[in-house]
């Protein structure tokens, strides 16, 4: 059950709010007086009928007949920041791309900052900013397409991309700022001025004017920006000048749409053709087709997908029983905790006795009840196990088990920290804003001031 409350009130005016209780009843009975339905243990009819990990620790995906002959394969990941499964995934995206013909690689990620991913494999001068890679183990996945992609030509390349978007729009956080902490970092030192020009009109939201003179410089702009960039640039600059005036909790809601919309975007342009592999890595309440539970109540990007493409569209479980995941507590500190321990009635703890490796398995209609499994988002929430129907949401599962040397450290930073972090790069973003106009306006004084000394010549 999902409850939503808006509070409507007069806007930039201080309102006080409070919330005393909540009654829900059934059948004019409280709710509290139902029992809570406990599933029961996970049991087979049938022998489960599984594919084990081979020596290299991956699958061989010609032997995944739920994957053979699919255009889109989304793995869907039953928590972020866990290393098991960050390794595993990327092993496996690894092996799509050399022999299933995969060339685009579609990740959770904002899409505004994954243009310095896609920029790091197409570009073998590129320096990243490491900051800037999310997981660790993700740069491991960077440096290995780069690898793939030396020496090709543009149409064998693979691409790199997100498909999120900043939902959230503040004075810390924005598309408009992303792309202008992009633009100003590719233009440091060739310093074209068009760039500047087009860098300032977006960070100011001024989006149509923005989008205007992207087209009429776009041969100009060529020259620090790749075409990848300016196709990606072109859409987000649309997106976002028809979300402006979005409130926060609206973006929310429409964020898995969105997310449907940038896949559905960057299939069309860079991996149009049938024989090319699209995998997309995300949470698997976005990559399944039915719903977000126990998420945001909204239609998740994957029943889009499904929509769109039907049955091209291979959404699969990844899950884990045990070692650690990163996540943000109440406090609002980002660290690593261990997982809590699987319940002996979950869908983990039955596969963790049933293996000491990692499995494949396809969903077959054994499946097709509540089973409880992990969900774990970005918070770290008191509960990771919630009832789901695997069945009518996936086409086959990912056990992996848990080895302790995938545990790759993750940096604990506190509220206080990021919230430094924030405000300095804020600062930084406001002074070369400055920087920047200043010197478009000197030289626009310095042309204008030529063409009036012609002028009085004539």
């Amino acid at each position: 059950m999902n409850i939503r409350i808006n509070a409507l009130g007069e806007e930039n005016t201080e309102a006080y709010l409070a919330f005393a209780r909540l009654s829900v009843t059934l059948d004019n009975k409280p709710i509290d007086d139902y029992p809570v339905r406990i599933l029961e243990p996970v049991k087979m009819k049938d022998r489960l009928s599984y594919i084990q990990e081979n020596k290299d620790k991956n699958f061989d995906l010609e032997q995944i007949n739920e994957i053979k002959g699919k255009k889109f394969v989304a793995l869907g990941e039953s928590m972020h920041g866990n290393s098991d499964i960050n390794s595993f995934t990327f092993r496996l995206i690894e092996e799509a791309i050399e022999k299933q013909n995969c060339k685009l690689v579609l990740l959770e990620r904002i899409i505004e900052k994954s243009l310095y991913y896609n920029r790091y494999v197409q570009d073998e001068s590129f320096v990243m900013d490491s900051s800037l890679v999310k997981e660790c183990q993700e740069k491991g996945l960077l440096d290995k397409i780069r690898a793939y992609n030396r020496g090709k030509n543009d149409h064998e390349k693979v691409r790199v991309l997100g498909i999120d978007y900043p939902w959230s729009k503040n004075r810390y956080t924005s598309s408009s700022f992303y792309l202008f902490d992009f633009i100003a970092d590719m233009n440091k030192k060739l310093r074209v001025p068009e760039a500047d020009r087009l860098a300032v009109l977006i960070v100011n939201d001024r989006l149509s004017e923005a989008i205007d003179y992207l087209a009429q410089h776009r041969s100009k702009l060529g020259k620090v920006l790749n075409n990848d960039e300016l196709i990606c640039l072109e859409h987000l600059l649309n997106l976002d000048r028809n979300e402006i005036n979005t409130s926060e909790v609206d973006r929310m809601i429409r964020r898995d749409s969105v997310m449907a919309m940038n896949a559905h975007f960057l299939i069309n342009k860079f991996a149009n053709e049938k024989d090319k592999m699209v995998c997309i890595y995300a949470h698997a309440g976005h990559v399944n087709p039915i719903s977000t539970f126990p998420a945001i109540p909204c239609v998740p990007m994957g029943s889009y997908m499904k929509k769109e493409y039907g049955n091209d569209y291979c959404p699969l479980f990844i899950t884990s029983a045990g070692g650690y995941a990163s996540g943000v507590s109440r406090d609002r500190k980002n660290e690593q905790k261990r997982l809590d321990k699987a319940p002996t009635n979950s869908l983990e703890h039955y596969l963790n006795a049933l293996t000491d490796c990692s499995i494949y398995f396809p969903i077959t209609s054994s499946f097709d009840q509540l089973t409880l499994t992990r969900f774990r988002g970005l918070l770290d929430t008191p509960y990771q196990f919630y009832p789901s129907n695997l069945y009518q949401k996936f086409n086959g599962v990912f056990f992996i088990k848990h080895d302790d040397q995938n545990n790759i450290p993750f940096y604990n930073i506190s509220f206080e920290e990021r919230t430094k972090q924030m405000i300095e790069k804020m600062n930084r973003r406001k002074e070369l804003v400055k920087e920047i106009e200043s010197k478009l306006n000197t030289n626009f004084s310095g042309i204008r001031s030529q063409q009036v000394t012609h002028e009085k010549s004539l």
